[in-house]
C-alpha cells in the first residue's frame, strides 16, 4: 500500500510542497527548536526545490520572466522563507522573502509622514510609515473603511445596538444581519470573523495615545494608495514576512521596533483574512509589550488571540454567537504555512511569560501547567514563595511519568546534584542538559575541575550551546588552563559573534599566552559589541600601546572620553597612554627624518615603530590629525588636567608649534596653582616651583627676540603667575622656598 501511495504522489504536482510543509511543522513540534534538526531541514529544502521544478515544468523554465502564475510563485518563495525562518536560517529567509516580493510585483519602502500619536499633540511630527502597493492594490473609500472595516452586508440594527449597549470591538464579517458595532462586516475576499481588537480606551479612558497614528489625507492618489490601499492576501503575508526579516537582521532596539510597527500597521489597517490579521495583531502585541503605556493592552490582546483558538467562553470571549460563527478551519489553514504563526503551546508560553514579567505569577502558573511546561511552572511557584508546592508538583509528575528533564528541574530546585546524575543515567548518558546543570552547580560551589569535566561531556553531545562554552572558558580561566579557555571562548565568538564579553575574555586569554596581536583583534570585537564598557576600552587601549598601534590608541582614548563624559565618572583620559602616544609620534617623526637623511626607501628599516605596517609621512599625518582632534575633544569635555596639558605641550614643541606649546604650559601651571593647600605640602610646592621655572624659561626664550612693550606683553602672563605663587608661598610655612621664583623676577 505504501508503495502505491508513493507512486500516486509522484503524479501530484504539489506533493513535494506538502512534504516541505510537513517537515516544517515537524520541526515546530520538537522540544528544542533552537538549531533545528538537520534531517528535517534537508527534507524541507528538497521539497521546495522539487516544487519549484514542478512549477517550471508547468509554466516554463523562466518563471520570473514569462510571468507564469506570479501569485503561486510568490507563495512558494514566501513559504520557503518562513520555513528558513523557523529553522533559524536568517540569510536564506531574507533571500526567499525578497524573491517572493519580486514575484508578486510588490513595491515596499519605509518613508516619513507628518502625523500625530497623542490626542493633545498640537504639531504634527514625522512618523515612520510603510509605503506598499502592487498591481492588485485598491484604494477604498475612507468613510467606508473606517477602522479597517467596509460597510455591512445587511442593514445595521441601531435599536438593538442602543438597547444592548456597545460591545467591545470585534473585527470581522457577519454572514447575516448583525449590529455593525457588535462585531463587524465583510472586509474583502476572505472572512475575518470574531477577532476582537483590544483598544487602549477599554483599559484607560484617559489615555493620551491615539489608537493609531493620525495622518492628514492628501490628494496624491499614488501616495495614498501606497499608504492606505488594501493589499491582497499574498501581499499582506509578504509584508509580515519582511517585518520578520527586520527582526532577524537587527538587534531589538527602539528603531527596530518602530520599523516593525510600520510593517504591521500597513497590514492591520485592512483586514482580509482571519489568520493574516491574527498574525499581525500578535506581532503588534509583542512590540507593544516593550512600551510601558501599551504593555497591559498587549497582554490582553495576546489573551484574546489565545482564547479565539478555543470554543470556550472566557472573560475576553463572552459571546457564543461569535464563537459559533468564527472563521472555519479550512479558512484558518489557508494561509497558515505562509505565516510565522506559532503553535498553540508556543502562543500560550509567550503569553504566560509576559504575565510573569508583569508579576502575575498565578495566571502564568495556570497556563504553564495547562501546556505541561513544568520547569516554568516551578519558577512561578518559587516566585510565589511556594517551594514546597513546587517540589510536590515535580515529584507527582515523576511518579506519573519519570523523565530526565523533570529530574533536572527537581535537582535545580533542591540544588542537589544527585538528581542531575540520576537524569544522566536515566537518559542513557545522552541528555546533555543534565551535565550542563551539573557543571553549573559545580562551578557555583567552586569545584572548577569537576565543572570542566561535566561541561565537556555535555558539549560532546551538543556543541551548539554558546552559554556552555562560555561557562567552560570561565572555569578554565579559574584553573589557569589558558589553552582550553582560548578554545572555549573562540567557540562562543563563532556562535554568538555579538557577545562582547566573550571577545573580551578571549583577548585576556591571548594576553596570558603572550599572543598580543591576536589579543588586539579579539579586543576589537569586544569594543565593537560592548561600546559602553569603559573597562574593555581601557584594555583595548593598553593592548594597542603594547603592539604599537597608535591610531587605535588615539581612537580608543577618544571613545573613552565620550563614554566617561556621558557618565560623568572617573578620570576622563588615560594620561599614561596619551604620553606614550605623543612620544611614539615624535619617535616616528625622528625616524622619518633619519630615513630621508640616509636615503632609505622605508622608514621601518630603522626600527619597527608600528608593528603591522610601514611608517610613512601619510600615516604620521593621519595620526597627527587624530591626536589634535583628541586634544580638542579633551579641552571641550574633560576637567583640567596638568599632565594632559604637559603631553600637549611636549607634542606641540616637538612639531614646532611653540605658541601652542607655551599656551599649554601656561594652562598646566594655572591648573596646579589653583589647587588648594599646595603651599603647605613640600612635594606639591616643589612641583609648582619647577613648573613655573620651566614656564618662565620658555616665555623668556620667546621674548628674547623682542624689545620694549612687545617683550613685556609676551612675559606678562608668566610673570603674573610667578608673582601670585610667590605671595602664596610667603603666606605659608615654607617661606624660604620662594627664593628661586624671586630670582626669576630679579
Amino acid at each position: 500500500v505504501t508503495g502505491n501511495v508513493r507512486l500516486a504522489l509522484t503524479h501530484v504536482i504539489t506533493s513535494s510542497w506538502w512534504v516541505a510543509r510537513s517537515a516544517t511543522a515537524h520541526q515546530e513540534t520538537l522540544e528544542s527548536q533552537e538549531f533545528g534538526a538537520p534531517s528535517l531541514r534537508q527534507e524541507t529544502d528538497r521539497g521546495f526545490k522539487r516544487s519549484l521544478k514542478a512549477m517550471q515544468r508547468v509554466f516554463g523554465e523562466n518563471l520570473e520572466e514569462n510571468g507564469g502564475c506570479p501569485e503561486l510563485l510568490s507563495r512558494l518563495w514566501l513559504e520557503c522563507g518562513v520555513a528558513c525562518h523557523k529553522f533559524k536560517r536568517v540569510e536564506d529567509a531574507k533571500a526567499a522573502f525578497h524573491k517572493a516580493r519580486d514575484a508578486a510585483g510588490l513595491e515596499v519602502g519605509l518613508s516619513g509622514k507628518l502625523g500625530r500619536r497623542t490626542k493633545f499633540q498640537k504639531e504634527e511630527k514625522s512618523q515612520l510609515v510603510l509605503m506598499a502597493a502592487s498591481k492588485t492594490t485598491v484604494l477604498r473609500d475612507e468613510k467606508a473603511s473606517a477602522e479597517g472595516a467596509s460597510p455591512p452586508l445587511a442593514p445595521t440594527n441601531k435599536e438593538t445596538a442602543e438597547g444592548e449597549g456597545q460591545e467591545p470591538d470585534l473585527e470581522g464579517e457577519a454572514g447575516e444581519a448583525v449590529p455593525q458595532n457588535d462585531w463587524g462586516t465583510d472586509f474583502g475576499k476572505e472572512k475575518v470573523i470574531g477577532i476582537r481588537k483590544v483598544k487602549l480606551e477599554e483599559l484607560d479612558e484617559y489615555t493620551p495615545l491615539h489608537e493609531k497614528i493620525q495622518f492628514e489625507k492628501t490628494d496624491d492618489v499614488e501616495a495614498e494608495t501606497k499608504l492606505r490601499g488594501t493589499l491582497s492576501l499574498v501581499d499582506q503575508s509578504i509584508v509580515l514576512a519582511l517585518c520578520m526579516d527586520v527582526k532577524n537582521s537587527y538587534a531589538m532596539e527602539g528603531l527596530t521596533g518602530e520599523e516593525m510597527a510600520a510593517y504591521v500597521e500597513r497590514v492591520i489597517q485592512s483586514p482580509e483574512n482571519w489568520m493574516v490579521y491574527s498574525t499581525a495583531l500578535l506581532i503588534k502585541s509583542q512590540l507593544e509589550f516593550e512600551r510601558s503605556k501599551t504593555k497591559e493592552r498587549a497582554v490582553l490582546q495576546m489573551q484574546v488571540l489565545v482564547d479565539q483558538q478555543t470554543d470556550r467562553l472566557t472573560p475576553l470571549q463572552t459571546r457564543q454567537d461569535v464563537v459559533d460563527n468564527a472563521a472555519p478551519v479550512h479558512e484558518r489553514f489557508k494561509w497558515l504555512h505562509a505565516l510565522a504563526w506559532p503553535a498553540l503551546w508556543e502562543l500560550k508560553r509567550g503569553l504566560a511569560q509576559r504575565y510573569l514579567e508583569l508579576g502575575v505569577a498565578g495566571s502564568a502558573l495556570k497556563i504553564f501547567e495547562e501546556v505541561k511546561l513544568w520547569e516554568e511552572a516551578v519558577d512561578c511557584l518559587v516566585i510565589m514563595d511556594k517551594r514546597a508546592r513546587a517540589e510536590e508538583l515535580i515529584r507527582e509528575r515523576l511518579d506519573v511519568r519519570p523523565t530526565a528533564n523533570l529530574m533536572c528541574v527537581l535537582g535545580n530546585l533542591l540544588q542537589d546534584p544527585s538528581w542531575f546524575e540520576k537524569a544522566w543515567e536515566f537518559s542513557g548518558k545522552r541528555y546533555a542538559r543534565a551535565k550542563r546543570l551539573w557543571a553549573i552547580h559545580a562551578f557555583g560551589e567552586g569545584e572548577y575541575r569537576e565543572s570542566v569535566k561535566h561541561m565537556r561531556e555535555a558539549l560532546e553531545i551538543n556543541p551548539l550551546y554558546p552559554g556552555s562554552w562560555f561557562r567552560l572558558g570561565a572555569a578554565a580561566m579559574r584553573l589557569e588552563d589558558w589553552q582550553l579557555a582560548r578554545v572555549a571562548f573562540a567557540h562562543v565568538a563563532k556562535q554568538e559573534p555579538e557577545d562582547g564579553d566573550a571577545w573580551a575574555n578571549l583577548s585576556s586569554v591571548h594576553v596570558k599566552l603572550g599572543e598580543f596581536a591576536a589579543a588586539l583583534k579579539a579586543s576589537a570585537g569586544a569594543v565593537k559589541y560592548s561600546r559602553n564598557n569603559w573597562k574593555i576600552w581601557e584594555n583595548h587601549i593598553s593592548l594597542a600601546v603594547q603592539t604599537n598601534q597608535w591610531g587605535v590608541v588615539i581612537d580608543g582614548l577618544s571613545n573613552l572620553i565620550d563614554l566617561r563624559h556621558a557618565r560623568e565618572s572617573g578620570d576622563q583620559i588615560d594620561i599614561q597612554s596619551l604620553l606614550l602616544t605623543v612620544d611614539a609620534l615624535l619617535i616616528v617623526r625622528d625616524k622619518l627624518k633619519g630615513a630621508a637623511e640616509h636615503g632609505l626607501d622605508r622608514a621601518s628599516e630603522l626600527g619597527n615603530v608600528e608593528a603591522r605596517q610601514d611608517v610613512s609621512e601619510e600615516l604620521l599625518d593621519s595620526w597627527r590629525a587624530q591626536l589634535e582632534a583628541l586634544f580638542d575633544k579633551f579641552n571641550e569635555k574633560c576637567r583640567p588636567d596638568p599632565n594632559a596639558y604637559k603631553a600637549m605641550a611636549v607634542y606641540f614643541e616637538g612639531f614646532g608649534d611653540l605658541e601652542k606649546m607655551r599656551y599649554n604650559l601656561l594652562r598646566r601651571a594655572r591648573t596646579l596653582a589653583h589647587q588648594d593647600g599646595w603651599e603647605r605640602d613640600e612635594s606639591k610646592l616643589a612641583r609648582i616651583v619647577n613648573v613655573l621655572t620651566d614656564l618662565h624659561a620658555k616665555y623668556s626664550a620667546a621674548a628674547a627676540s623682542k624689545d620694549g612693550d612687545a617683550k613685556a606683553a609676551v612675559m606678562d602672563e608668566a610673570v603674573s603667575l610667578v608673582r601670585t605663587a610667590i605671595n602664596r608661598i610667603k603666606a605659608g610655612p615654607h617661606e624660604e622656598e620662594a627664593a628661586p621664583l624671586e630670582a626669576l623676577l630679579a
